[in-house]
């Protein structure tokens, strides 16, 4: 009997337990069967029934978590997508970290993102779908038919914000899931199947990538798939719009085929799009087919069609489509390419009433315009701006209606730009919008102050960088675990690998790993994060200006230069005129090549410099493209001088990177790292013995002057001097390194320089092409010397190409011992130059090739690390000192 009642209580739990289990199984059988039907309603009043109260196992977690996926759906389904966002939130926070729990949670973030689109919080849906792939592709069985509609989901938001590498990596992640997993995928009836769908986001990427030979490949994939089955109605849907959009790429890039041809193309596959549709069912399509319709009869200037189809969408248009801007910006344009001003201008108006989203009338002069959520409406509203003063370039209403939009456009632009790199549609448009403004503020219009321009183009820009810059500043002060530090610089040295291998899909998905990384430190340690980034305040920094500052900031937009004049009390702009940067770069050579050119000096100057410096003694100078290659101290004034005699110049890839004296570091010692070459470096051996004179110091040589003593030992040094080999790979710049020796696997490349933790107060690069680089999306300039910055450093002296071992050993001396006197960096710099000149009589050596590709970047604040080391050794002094009268007295006692 005893051991019966013990086996009772024994089971007893188990038991209670299978039959809670139990409950809750029949429970959701029952929300599921109603959900099924279509009974969402039903499904909201049983959960009301339900008491949710704090779970107390995995099983109450996931019950309640499935639970709420219901009741999310149901309100999905009524079109309640706010209270839905509500719901899946709290399947997000119930649902266990368990293989199930996590299956579930990437699908509540999927559908989350739908009802955040529906209402308008494209940004935010887009990250949710993000966030939804992140957790699915760590689950060890997923919901494969939610993970590819993810992955396709992904790629379709990556295409239209112009991420094309992007885009192409989740098709393929998708195609090689869908092929492996396929016989255990389930899908609707009424849904395309994933094939198709995976097919159709293939052809919507390369139509828009304006690929023709992987886009007729994949839409005749899509015409075999239907010559085998029949397809339903969604499949027959992603067909029609495949030949949509195949008709379009014909128009869009017209330019590159014969045009009666291409036009004519366009025109067979748009008609057989219409003629698959069904119209009754999908009568938005037909709209957007017989929109691209008409553009074929504007561009074969058949005016009169064209206006009577566009009519024709717009009456069939619901009052609420979004699409409606771009119709009547179509119908504008007509009338633009009649030269009918009077026409054009009520209809462009109406298309910005469109855009705008308040329920607010517009007011004609558009200051209250509200910008929407919609990337494209940025280019709609600039390039329409440029279609008007192209069309009407001496037409002052016209003119003020382009200087308008452009103004316009660039607070939509502000508003939809949430990456922090540029693709190439948001450089195309970011280019228009400047441009026009800039040509608008210099034509008398009314647009932006020079102050506000500025500040926008700084923030925009330098977001990247500065973030970057102040994180891994901060995380170098801070005690974080060795194995953080080093996880990225894993990453990074296998990107490196696939650089070297061309493997553009591996890039990505470890691209993506550094990202999670930083977030993954953001959450944990939120000081990190705290402050990194404001928007630039121009007049903050010019506060910081003294009367004997002049920051001449250079921006290139499409073909033409525009020069930014800032000092303390002023902001002045001026058009470069001169639209060769062949001569630029033809100069440049010339110094490289060791002769100079005084005449092209002397141009460069007045062409370059419109303004007025001769009061000026710091000249600082941010440059664009290809002027960062030029040294300025070689331009030659009205008197005929370099202005190397009268003008201490230092550069910054921003403004912000200018005179940053909250980032001083706490160390207090000069770290130099000499490799020993088979070919040795006569000149760095000697400029290193001597530098180190002048600061408290240590020398890394030999073996201790490898690659992974300098990731070792860089991080804490107020000074990092590297005298060593450096490669640059104008191919591939993200592949330039430094040489630590004539091993190959003690390169450092520039990829693994941006992921260092650095807290120097200034890197000397005493290298061979250290400050030189390429272009990249991003609008800056790729450099070994830019890496340092993003790492951390606010302030480089670099050079511009190889220069002689002896001229770079005499001038870095000079520069030290001026450092170890206070001055400041440009200023050190600067003497230093001139006293090795001064020191020469042979004129040959006294060529800019000498002595002009040595610069300094970023923060020019003087060096104060002697008075800090040698105050601790004072202290220590006066300890001993101390501690030995304390021994004396107490050994007499």
């Amino acid at each position: 009997m005893i051991k019966k009642q013990l086996l009772f209580f024994l089971f007893c739990p188990f038991y209670l337990f299978g039959f809670q289990i139990n409950i809750h199984q029949k429970q959701l059988d029952s929300l599921e069967n109603l959900y099924n039907k279509g009974l969402y309603n039903k499904v909201l009043s049983a959960l009301k029934k339900n008491n949710f109260n704090n779970a107390k196992d995995l099983e109450d977690s996931l019950f309640y978590a499935k639970s709420f996926y219901l009741k999310a759906n149901s309100l999905y389904g009524i079109g309640k997508y706010k209270a839905s966002i509500l719901s899946y939130n709290d399947v997000v926070n119930y649902s266990p970290n368990t293989d199930s729990g996590n299956n579930l949670k990437g699908m509540a973030l999927f559908d989350r993102a739908f009802s955040e689109y529906n209402i308008q919080e494209y940004i935010t849906s887009y990250n949710s779908v993000k966030s939804a792939e992140s957790i699915l592709s760590k689950v060890k069985n997923p919901n494969y038919d939610y993970l590819i509609s993810i992955y396709a989901d992904i790629s379709g938001s990556a295409t239209d914000y112009g991420y094309f590498d992007e885009a192409e990596y989740y098709l393929q992640k998708g195609l090689a899931l869908y092929k492996t997993h396929k016989n255990k995928i389930k899908t609707d009836k009424n849904q395309a199947s994933k094939d198709i769908l995976l097919l159709y986001k293939s052809v919507v990427l390369y139509a828009t990538q304006g690929k023709e030979k992987p886009l007729i490949y994949n839409l005749t994939q899509l015409k075999k798939q239907r010559s085998y089955r029949k397809f339903n109605a969604t499949e027959n849907l992603m067909y029609a719009v495949s030949l949509n959009l195949v008709g379009d790429f014909y128009l869009n890039h017209r330019e590159k085929f014969n045009l009666e041809k291409a036009l004519s193309k366009a025109e067979k596959y748009l008609n057989e799009a219409l003629s698959i549709l069904d119209k009754k069912a999908y009568p938005d399509n037909e709209i957007q087919f017989k929109f691209n319709l008409a553009k074929k009869f504007r561009y074969s200037k058949e005016f009169k069609k064209a206006l009577n189809i566009n009519q024709e969408i717009i009456d069939l248009a619901a009052k609420e489509d979004a699409r409606i801007p771009f119709f009547l910006a179509q119908r504008g344009i007509l009338f633009l390419e009649q030269k009918d001003f009077e026409k054009a201008a009520p209809v462009f108006h109406k298309m910005i009433s469109a855009i705008h989203s308040e329920d607010e009338n517009l007011k004609n002069d558009y200051s209250n315009f509200k910008p929407s959520l919609e990337l494209n409406h940025t280019g709609l509203l600039v390039e329409i701006a440029d279609m008007i003063l192209e069309a009407f370039p001496a037409h002052k209403k016209a003119q003020s209606l382009a200087s308008k939009m452009y103004k316009i456009g660039l607070v939509q632009f502000k508003n939809v730009y949430f990456k922090e790199e540029f693709s190439n549609k948001l450089k195309e448009y970011y280019n228009l919008i400047f441009s026009g403004i800039i040509k608008s503020k210099l034509k008398d219009s009314q647009t932006l102050e020079a102050s506000e321009i500025i500040s926008d183009i700084e923030s925009i820009e330098n977001k990247l960088d500065w973030k970057n810059f102040l994180q891994n500043r901060t995380l170098s002060k801070s005690f974080l675990p060795d194995s953080l530090f080093t996880q990225e610089q894993k990453i990074r040295e296998q990107i490196v690998d696939a650089r070297i291998k061309n493997d553009s899909l591996l890039i990505i998905e470890l691209t993506k790993k550094i990202s999670e990384h930083r977030n993954y430190l953001e959450k944990l340690y939120p000081k990190i994060s705290n402050s990194l980034f404001t928007e630039f305040s121009i007049a903050d920094f010019q506060s910081k200006l003294t009367k004997n500052d002049v920051v001449l900031r250079y921006k290139f937009f499409k073909d033409d230069l525009y020069v930014f004049k800032i000092t303390h009390s002023e902001i002045l702009i001026s058009q470069v005129d001169f639209h060769e940067k062949q001569r630029i770069a033809a100069y440049i050579s010339i110094l490289k090549s060791g002769k100079e050119n005084k005449e092209m000096a002397h141009l460069l100057f007045k062409k370059l410099i419109p303004f007025q410096i001769k009061t000026t003694q710091n000249l600082f100078i941010v440059a664009d493209q290809n002027l960062h290659h030029l040294p300025f101290e070689t331009l030659i004034d009205a008197e005929q001088n370099y202005l190397i005699h009268n003008y201490n110049i230092s550069y910054a890839s921003y403004l912000v990177f200018i005179n940053q004296r909250k980032v001083a570091s706490e160390n207090h010692q000069l770290k130099a790292f000499l490799p020993n070459y088979s070919s040795k470096l006569q000149g760095a051996n000697e400029e290193v013995k001597n530098i180190v004179k002048f600061f408290p110091s240590k020398i890394y040589n030999y073996e201790l002057a490898s690659k992974n003593s300098f990731l070792k030992n860089s991080k804490n040094a107020s000074i990092m001097h590297l005298a060593m080999h450096a490669e640059i790979d104008h191919k591939k710049p993200e592949l330039s390194h430094f040489l630590f020796s004539d091993n190959e696997e003690d390169k450092l490349y520039l990829e693994e320089l941006y992921g260092l933790k650095l807290n120097s107060d200034l890197a000397v690069l005493s290298a061979c092409n250290t400050g030189s680089g390429s272009i990249n999306n991003n609008l800056a300039l790729v450099s070994l010397q830019r890496a340092f910055n993003f790492s951390g450093v606010p302030s480089t002296v670099s050079s511009l190409w190889e220069i002689p071992d002896e001229a770079t050993k005499e001038i870095m001396i000079y520069f030290y011992e001026n450092l170890s006197k206070k001055m400041p960096k440009n200023k050190a710099l600067r003497l230093a130059k001139q006293r090795y000149l001064e020191s020469k009589t042979d004129s040959n050596v006294k060529v800019p090739y000498y002595w002009a590709g040595l610069v300094v970047s970023g923060d020019v604040h003087p060096i104060s690390i002697s008075d800090s080391y040698n105050f601790y050794w004072i202290i220590a002094l006066v300890l001993a000192c101390l501690g030995l009268v304390l021994f004396q007295f107490f050994k007499k006692r």
